[in-house]
């Protein structure tokens, strides 16, 4: 009996160890579900998804706060409009005193502005579930979005009034308060389990910048960025004719050229608020109906989007052409703005909840390819106009984006499967 209370009495210690080591566990768990983002209260992350979306207001900014400029530049700086036009793909800038100075200024200050796109997906997808990424989606697209409002409405009165080169103080003071503002306010949002408390580190890695270059081998992915990429070339085609098309064809100065852009800036607005909403009703109703959520989902909710981009983008070329009502244009602007962000909203949330965990990287390289595109039309649109005509352009273009629709077609119809195939 000794003998067997000495084995008893010997054998607490382990046990006692053990008791102490699952409580320690339920403590990090309990602790890790209370520090989870997802569970954060929802004022905190609004008052986050306000900060990157103002943050985000920068890049789209800087690259239309521009256009009302582009004649003004062409003269001060001795070049063609077609030399002005491929800057707009680029704080110094302020002090250049030649083209490609400007030029190699601009280019560095997008690598800066184009940072936060990427990582505010990443954020989203840290601090949101799926059923609420669209509406959080929705609202941050609402900085990137207010930019083209605003930016050519302020670029086209500082041009007017205090000359071009002071565009660029004012985006430095603005670049240094959200500085500010991000490195004092701006919590960290990823979110480690308490399997990665509990055990080993694993081995650092090493930066690889072109790493998410690698996702482009999911077809799933690569039509989606194919898609996007012809879209905003499109729409930078478009953005970068305006202030020569609404100058010549209704002798406008570069303050009023700058207001023109309100007309899509609105329709980016109201179609990020209501596409991110309508695309997270669809994802609700289909978990109800299905017990299940697909990504793909997603996609279904772009569709209004896909059919009004092509028709309004041509209805625009040809009113140009036939040199109608200032008023028709405008018009076919905004619903053209609108079904982009419709469409937009729609595949940047599909993205972040088809690649779980490398989100982030998703977004940039939707966001490296749409703005490389956009920058080759930038440079090029003005050549094509010149060389094809107007309506011979648009109609061009709009053939694209409708084959392009077919990329997103084959994703809703073979995602799915892909997915399913790759995860295996």
């Amino acid at each position: 009996m000794a003998t067997e209370n000495n084995q008893s009495h010997d054998s607490n210690p382990i046990e006692n160890e053990k008791d102490e080591e699952l409580i320690q566990i339920r403590e990090i768990e309990t602790e890790n579900t209370s520090n989870d983002p997802t569970n954060w209260p929802i004022t905190k992350k609004q008052f986050i998804v306000f900060i990157i979306s103002v943050a985000a207001i920068i890049d789209s900014i800087s690259s239309t706060i521009f256009f009302p400029a582009l004649i003004e530049i062409s003269v001060d700086l001795n070049t063609s409009q077609v030399l002005a036009n491929a800057i707009i793909a680029s704080i110094v800038c302020a002090i250049s005193n030649n083209i490609w100075q400007l030029l190699v200024m601009r280019s560095f200050q997008a690598l800066g502005g184009s940072a936060v796109l990427s990582v505010g997906a990443g954020t989203i997808s840290d601090i949101f579930i799926p059923t609420e990424r669209g509406r959080a989606f929705g609202w941050f697209y609402l900085g990137p979005l207010i930019g083209p409002l605003i930016g050519p409405v302020i670029g086209g009165y500082i041009t007017q009034y205090l000359g071009w080169k002071f565009i660029f103080w004012f985006l430095t003071i603005y670049g240094g308060v959200i500085l500010v503002l991000m490195y004092f306010a701006l919590p960290e949002t990823f979110h480690r389990t308490h399997l990665s408390l509990t055990t080993t580190s694993p081995p650092k890695k090493r930066f690889n910048p072109f790493l998410p270059l690698t996702l482009l081998r999911y077809p799933n992915l690569s039509l989606v960025v194919l898609y996007v990429s012809i879209v905003f070339s499109v729409m930078f085609a478009q953005n970068t004719l305006i202030p020569t098309t609404f100058s010549a064809k209704y002798n406008m100065s570069p303050s009023n050229i700058g207001l023109v852009f309100l007309s899509p800036g609105i329709g980016f607005i109201l179609g990020s608020i209501i596409s991110g909403s309508y695309s997270d009703f669809i994802l609700n109703r289909s978990r109800k109906k299905y017990g299940s959520i697909d990504p793909e989902i997603r996609i279904k909710g772009g569709w209004l989007g896909s059919t009004l981009v092509p028709i309004t983008l041509l209805a625009y070329g040809w009113f140009i052409v036939k040199n109608v009502h200032i008023a028709l244009p405008i018009l076919s602007m905004f619903f053209f703005g609108f079904g982009l962000m419709i469409t937009f909203s729609s595949v940047s949330t599909y993205l972040v909840d088809a690649f779980p965990g490398r989100s982030a990287s998703a977004i940039a390289v939707n966001n490296c390819f749409r703005f490389i595109s956009a920058s080759i039309m930038s440079f090029a649109s003005e050549p094509f106009e010149n060389a094809l005509g107007t309506g011979l352009l648009y109609t061009l273009l709009t053939v694209f984006i409708i084959l392009g629709t077919s990329c997103m077609v084959t994703v809703y119809l073979k995602g799915k499967k892909w997915r399913e195939r790759f995860q295996n």
